[in-house]
């Protein structure tokens, strides 16, 4: 075995390793003393940025915002954080971004090197800023990216409920009720584990909704009840107000017109208390039961929405109230406002896509001018930077060096020690290999060993078994009066041979002349039966006379056979000679 280093050799070593690490945590603090002290900042800036975007989301996209300069010269993994929180900011406080690419830019590096939830929530609010935008397909491919992430996502119940809540939106607004349905019932998965009465309820009303359009009323009346006992509270109207106008225009479509009226209760009476889609509905709902007249204002107060979709329902129902009063002049009026505005809904770019697109032309010019004082700020600090990374690489690299040195020495030491252990432990692995060979051809000889013996006693027993079930036939048959047959004397006449090894009734049969009636009576009387059971199986008067003369003739031929032959005859004698008892009572057969 290699030995030790000394305990001199050691400290020595020790004492040199230690002043090249030294030198090289100076090194490195040169320069990371530079660049670490900001960027910790920033970093705690962020941290407590977080932790206000719920409470203030928007002041906290305000000082967002103002920090975007200082934030752009910070690592990238710090400018994705912060993208990313100030887009988040600027959702919650309701001021969507007009520009995507930030986000696609952030969403490209969470796939590379970020987490599945950072991934996540990039794509979901890239998701958002398409949805807003209007560009369906987009947000639709963005918010599939989240799901694909699902299982690492089990833990974020309110992320994947946004996110299957802003898929069904987005299908409702393309009237894809199926599609409705599906991602609606998804949701309402999370709502329930998140235990949030208002995103149950909302959920509830999104089905209901998906099952009208999909002319599944039962189903959206069902949905609508659901929602409506969950969440109606006439404190908080405003809450349930999509709710009630989508239950009440199911009501209207179905003609379950009381309901409606109960309904309607709940509401605003006076039409400028109403929004433009609620006035349509109660419009609607006068309209059903023929009274153009309270229909009236409620339809003429839509046609003042800001929303062009509502103005034309109501110059629609105007005009179906005119029809209804026969006012040929009016219907006239309100059929020219009614097709205007109904082409105005298909072919018109609304003000919210002109406000998008002026919003985007200042963001652009915005964005120029910080990217020129980037740039400037960038190059300004980076000769600083190349000046103390050279410093720190070259100071880096001369310790490297040094340590690599006393690294390789102390790796040669320990691979000629690990050699001797290995060839140690290889020789004791060798011993065992034999031990557990021996063991097993010792354990293989045992079993072979144990089954024999196993054959043997299964064998003795299936003998010892047979044998009693063949004298309890003999006892049976006594009793039952029936005559054993040639077969039964035959087997006991080799149950004997066996106990004598073959010699025992071809003894007595050939040499001695005994008769067949004879053989019986030395097989009843070796086995022990009793003179009643030999008088019925010999049919004979008087067994005991018969048993005289068998031992007279036995004792009178044993002189003319070997000696040998004469040992068994005198064993023969010795059995017959023995008083007479039965084996067992006969009632029953043994078991062995």
């Amino acid at each position: 075995m290699v030995n030790p280093l000394t305990e001199k050799n050691v400290k020595s070593q020790k004492l040199h390793l230690l002043c090249l690490f030294a030198l090289l945590f100076c090194a490195l603090l040169s320069v990371s003393c530079r660049r670490s002290h900001p960027r910790d900042a920033l970093s705690s800036s962020l941290d407590s940025l977080t932790k206000r975007v719920d409470i203030n989301p928007d002041s906290t996209a305000d000082v967002l915002n103002a920090r975007e300069a200082l934030f752009s010269a910070a690592d990238e993994a710090t400018r994705m954080r912060f993208e990313l929180l100030r887009t988040a900011a600027l959702f919650k406080a309701h001021r969507t971004p007009n520009d995507d690419r930030p986000m696609r830019a952030v969403a490209a590096y969470y796939e590379r090197k970020g987490t599945a939830l950072q991934q996540a929530w990039a794509y979901y609010h890239l998701g958002g800023i398409y949805a807003d935008r209007g560009d369906a397909p987009e947000a639709i491919n963005c918010y599939h990216k989240v799901l694909d992430l699902e299982k690492e996502l089990y833990d974020q119940s309110k992320l994947m409920f946004f996110t299957y809540t802003r898929l069904t939106a987005i299908y409702s607004n393309q009237y894809k009720p199926q599609y409705v349905i599906t991602t609606a019932r998804k949701a309402l998965a999370y709502a329930q584990q998140i235990r949030n009465v208002h995103y149950i309820g909302d959920c509830y009303e999104t089905l209901a909704n998906g099952y009208r359009l999909n002319n599944q009323q039962d189903s959206a009346f069902h949905y609508f009840n659901k929602a409506w006992q969950l969440l109606w509270n006439k404190a908080q109207l405003h809450l349930t107000s999509d709710l009630l106008d989508h239950y009440i225009l199911l009501c209207i479509e179905t003609d379950s017109l009381d309901l409606a009226q109960r309904l309607m209760a709940s509401m605003p009476h006076h039409p400028d208390s109403l929004s433009g889609f609620s006035n349509v509905v109660v419009g609607d709902y006068f309209l059903a039961r023929k009274q153009a007249g309270l229909a009236a204002p409620y339809f003429r107060r839509a046609t003042q929405s800001d929303k062009l979709r509502h103005r034309a329902y109501g110059w629609q129902g105007l005009l179906e109230c005119a029809r209804l009063r026969g006012d040929v002049q009016a219907q006239a009026d309100y059929s020219d406002r009614y097709i205007a505005t109904h082409d105005s809904v298909d072919n018109h770019i609304d003000e919210e896509t002109v406000s998008q697109a002026y919003a985007q032309f200042n963001y652009d010019t915005y964005r120029a001018q910080r990217n020129v004082l980037t740039d400037q700020l960038a190059r300004s600090q980076k000769f600083e930077f190349l000046f103390w990374t050279t410093l720190g690489v070259c100071s880096a690299l001369a310790a490297a060096v040094s340590i690599l040195a006393i690294i390789a020495r102390r790796r040669r030491r320990r691979i000629k020690t690990c050699t001797y252990r290995l060839e140690k432990a290889l020789n004791k692995v060798r011993t065992l290999h034999q031990t557990v060979l021996r063991v097993q051809k010792e354990t293989e000889t045992a079993h072979t060993t144990l089954a024999k013996m196993e054959s043997a006693q299964q064998q003795q027993t299936r003998k010892l078994r047979g044998k009693a079930e063949l004298l309890y036939k003999f006892h049976k048959a006594v009793i039952t009066r029936e005559q054993p047959d040639g077969n039964d004397w035959t087997a006991l006449i080799h149950v004997v041979d066996t106990q004598w090894d073959n010699r025992g009734t071809s003894l007595v049969v050939s040499p001695l002349g005994l008769t067949n009636k004879e053989i019986r009576l030395c097989l009843l009387l070796y086995f022990q039966f009793s003179y009643k059971e030999m008088q019925f199986l010999l049919s004979v008067s008087n067994p005991s006379m018969e048993k005289s003369r068998l031992l007279a003739k036995l004792q009178a031929r044993r002189q003319e056979l070997d000696q040998e032959d004469q040992a068994l005859v005198d064993a023969w004698l010795q059995k017959l000679i023995l008083k007479q008892k039965p084996l067992y009572s006969g009632k029953f057969p043994p078991h062995g």
